[in-house]
């Protein structure tokens, strides 16, 4: 029986979503995520320390990601945020296993 983790990550990209398709056209979307931790350094003061997480979203979710977060050129003013009421895509959505072959590892 498989089962689904879920992580919110509140970040920043470090560069623009890329958006592709397998050759039998699942869509792959890569991004790259800064995510701030405060820490005390050497001294006893208090200072952010980025992580950086490697993200892979596939499917109809990674199409969505590619819009909703967009790029640098889109001047579209959205700054990567993601409104609330915007539509989720329910776990039915994730490939079937038979595409399972599709998967680069």
């Amino acid at each position: 029986m498989a089962s689904i983790n879920r992580v919110v990550l509140v970040g920043n990209l470090t560069k623009d979503p890329e958006l592709r398709h397998t050759p039998s056209g699942t869509a792959v979307c890569n991004l790259r995520l800064a995510v701030n931790t405060r820490r005390k350094d050497e001294t006893g003061q208090w200072v952010d320390k980025p992580n950086y997480f490697d993200i892979t979203v596939w499917g109809n979710q990674g199409e969505r990601c590619a819009q909703f977060l967009g790029g640098r050129g889109d001047g579209d003013g959205a700054g990567g945020y993601i409104p609330a009421d915007a539509p989720a895509t329910p776990a039915g959505d994730f490939p079937s296993s038979p595409t399972d072959d599709d998967i680069p590892f």
